[in-house]
């Protein structure tokens, strides 16, 4: 039966009550929905964050209290280099250019370095103890300035800060402000008559090492960053001793910490030198005739000895000290910027 117009009417009236709303109104109540979802999110994880910095700055939670603080600035003596190998502050002075590599990777590097004066002092490391057939050779423009077997140890080469420096002349003459050169690279230990500083690059098969070489520059004492004193000192009598027949001892425990001495005798045609030792940090002049040969300077808490080339009448001729074998010769040192009585000095004869 056909439909009328009132039945029309009533069919769209009751379709029109079943119809969702409109899709502005269901995406307005679906927004809705998703903002209160994101507040209460926020406001859960600010509640997580201000437990968190509770914890932390309380220190009441185990997760923070074994942790070492990260933020912690080093202590400029503990500093290191060179992937971790080198110390920051070696020898008086301050890293001043350094690298590292994997001998996996490569078996030479060369780097370039401006010298702030003309002091240099060059150290190297490796991760693990390398083999006697295997050395480290150290170049600064193209001299050999050192080579050997690299270790766990540290290694250091160069010559003195003082204002005697006879040994730069040797590594190309140094200038300050201007660039150098230095090279590393490991060379095989062979039975020809090759020294080391000639071979050229090991390619051959040996373990993985990491070497770390860096360059230090000399700085103020009064800037360097010495190592906290140790509640003990390292004994003094623990020092090796060495070389020729024993000619006199100077000891700090009987002239004072910043004491000098003198010995005396007979220059003979194995000449003198100068056997020192200390376990604190400072410095002791060497004379012949109160005329400077050289310096020796101590930088950490750690027993370390200083130990000279025989001084010939040709080499004390050659310093300006006007001598011959059979002279009576006075022999001294003297220290300076020890707080401790922690040196000694033996004059022995040449060996």
């Amino acid at each position: 039966m056909p439909l009328t117009d009132n039945d029309l009417r009533a069919v769209l009236a009751e379709r029109a009550s079943a119809a969702p709303g409109s899709d502005a109104v269901a995406r307005a109540a679906s927004v809705d929905r998703r903002v209160r979802l994101i507040r209460r999110r926020r406001v859960a994880s600010a509640s997580l964050a201000v437990v968190v910095l509770l914890l932390v700055v309380t220190g009441v939670s185990g997760l923070f209290r074994d942790s070492r603080d990260r933020t912690a600035q080093v202590p400029a003596h503990l500093q290191k280099v060179a992937a971790g190998l080198l110390p920051r502050y070696n020898g008086g002075g301050k890293a001043t250019a350094y690298t590292s590599f994997r001998t996996d990777e490569r078996r030479s590097t060369t780097f370039r370095f401006v010298p702030g004066s003309s002091g240099l002092l060059v150290a190297i490391r490796c991760d693990k103890d390398m083999p006697e057939s295997q050395m480290v050779a150290i170049d600064v423009n193209g001299k050999s300035l050192m080579e050997g077997s690299c270790s766990r140890g540290l290694n250091t080469r160069g010559p003195s800060y003082g204002p005697v420096q006879p040994e730069v002349d040797s590594f190309g003459l140094l200038y300050p402000g201007r660039p150098a050169s230095l090279r590393v690279r490991v060379v095989q230990v062979g039975t020809g008559a090759q020294s080391p500083d000639k071979q050229p690059v090991y390619r051959g098969a040996m373990r993985n090492y990491r070497i770390g070489v860096a360059v230090y520059e000399p700085m103020a004492v009064a800037d360097y960053p010495f190592p906290p004193r140790p509640k003990r000192l390292e004994s003094l009598d623990d020092g090796p001793g060495s070389g020729g027949n024993l000619i006199g001892k100077i000891d700090s425990r009987s002239v004072g910490a910043d004491g000098r001495g003198v010995v005396r005798t007979t220059l003979t045609s194995k000449g003198v030198q100068f056997e020192l030792y200390a376990v604190a940090p400072g410095a002791i002049t060497m004379t012949v005739n109160n005329k400077t040969v050289d310096v020796a300077r101590f930088w950490t808490w750690k027993g370390s000895g200083y130990g000279s080339l025989a001084l010939k009448a040709l080499e004390l001729q050659h310093l300006g000290i006007d001598v011959a074998v059979g002279d009576r010769i006075t022999v001294g040192v003297a220290a300076r910027r020890f707080t401790d009585p922690a040196w000694r000095a033996e004059v022995r004869e040449g060996s």
